[in-house]
């Protein structure tokens, strides 16, 4: 799970693995 386009250390893309949080 790694967020693409944010940073791993981004609290907003952390709890979604950067996947409901683009959506």
């Amino acid at each position: 799970m790694r967020s693409s386009g944010m940073p791993p250390g981004n609290p907003e893309a952390r709890p979604a693995g950067g996947a409901l949080v683009r959506l």
